[in-house]
């Protein structure tokens, strides 16, 4: 199982784009002349602009939908980061299937072990500096998505959790 770095649709349009375009201009004869030179430097400016408009029309407007893996995955990645790299329990807290149905005291004694463990995780591993998300499976059987995280830590340690995604009725995506 692969667990690499996916690129979005638009990292790998843009990325493919800028590849094909510096190929093209360092393709483009050298004129030894000045006054050819002079036409040469406006033609590839005005190509520039111009490969670069349509790299952009090409990129934003097809983006692809979102598949349910990817939607998971973002708000799996975005319950995480809230947490460890943004310090904030309560949107990790907030992320749960579960949130709105927890009595107050037990999410008061969550966010007080969340408090706990980041302190620990910081005095251990000197915090989480970037969260990846390595994949993501469809589990149909249990009716959920598997989010594989990718940590790394301060200390340049790396770390793969996996995170069950259920979604709720109303279509949305929470940490079950």
């Amino acid at each position: 199982m692969s667990h690499g770095h996916t690129r979005t649709h638009t990292e790998s349009c843009w990325s493919h784009g800028f590849a094909r375009f510096f190929t093209f201009l360092f393709s483009l004869p050298v004129p030894y002349d000045a006054t050819a030179l002079r036409s040469t430097r406006l033609l590839s400016r005005a190509v520039a602009v111009l490969a670069a408009g349509l790299l952009m029309v090409g990129c934003v407007g097809n983006d692809a939908p979102q598949t349910e893996e990817q939607k998971a995955s973002l708000v799996a990645k975005e319950c995480y980061e809230g947490l460890y790299i943004n310090g904030h329990p309560e949107l990790f807290l907030n992320g749960r299937i579960d949130a709105a149905q927890m009595p107050q005291s037990f999410r008061q004694q969550l966010l007080s072990g969340y408090s706990k463990h980041l302190r620990q995780v910081e005095s251990q591993r000197r915090g989480v500096r970037s969260i990846e998300v390595a994949s993501a499976q469809r589990d149909s059987t249990l009716n959920l998505v598997q989010v594989f995280l990718t940590f790394h830590y301060g200390n340049g340690s790396q770390e793969e959790i996996v995170v069950p995604m259920v979604q709720a009725t109303d279509g949305s995506w929470h940490m079950k």
